[in-house]
């Protein structure tokens, strides 16, 4: 996301056009104050340079489309991999718009998209799905043992064993977003970032 102070995206529209551009005055209208001209408006550029929609839309939410997918991988097996395609359609879709964006700054592009992809792909995709796996295939087994813990075993209510695992895993999404964030930008920042800088 852009930084305040950033250069703008498009630095020679900002510019007022030179003297020479404005039209001579008559000799009638010489008494009167010239009215400046506007500057050009790019197209498309309604709105603030500051708003990014791949992080404050509702696109936002792309990016846990596989942690949704991880939860309900014993109810609906099929959308695991068409929420991980999701997910990483939104990574490489804010990759390649931080791309363009640090180019029409006057930055490296490559290296932007670059940082960016990397940090998508380990902060929404690999790690939280990891965890959210690990969640429902723990619970599972947790859920399990419960049942074997009894004796005689009793088979705990079907609802129970179907859903509490899946329900464990959509509450673990909202808690694990942070740190992983946090630690994912510790590991760029201890690697990639020392060498290459840390994109703006």
């Amino acid at each position: 996301m852009s930084k305040p102070g950033a250069p703008t995206l498009y630095p020679n529209l900002s510019k007022s056009p030179p003297a020479s551009a404005a039209p001579p005055s008559s000799s009638s209208s010489s008494s009167e104050p010239a009215t400046p001209l506007a500057a050009p408006v790019a197209a498309g550029s309604a709105a603030p340079e500051s708003h990014d929609m791949w992080r404050d839309s509702l696109l936002r939410y792309m990016g846990y489309a596989n942690e949704v997918g991880e939860a309900f991988r014993y109810q609906a097996p099929g959308m695991v991999i068409p929420s991980y395609l999701v997910a990483f359609g939104y990574v490489c879709g804010d990759a390649r718009d931080k791309g363009l964006r640090a180019s029409n700054a006057g930055r490296s592009g490559v290296y932007a998209a670059a940082d960016c992809f990397v940090w998508q792909s380990l902060a929404s995709v690999a790690i939280p799905g990891l965890l959210i796996n690990q969640v429902v295939a723990w619970s599972r087994k947790g859920l399990a043992h419960v049942e074997a813990m009894k004796t005689p075993p009793v088979a705990l209510p079907k609802p129970v064993v179907k859903w509490t695992p899946t329900a464990l895993g959509l509450c673990a999404i909202p808690l694990i977003i942070r740190p992983i964030d946090h630690g994912v930008d510790f590991l760029l920042d201890s690697t990639t970032r020392r060498v290459w800088g840390r994109p703006v």
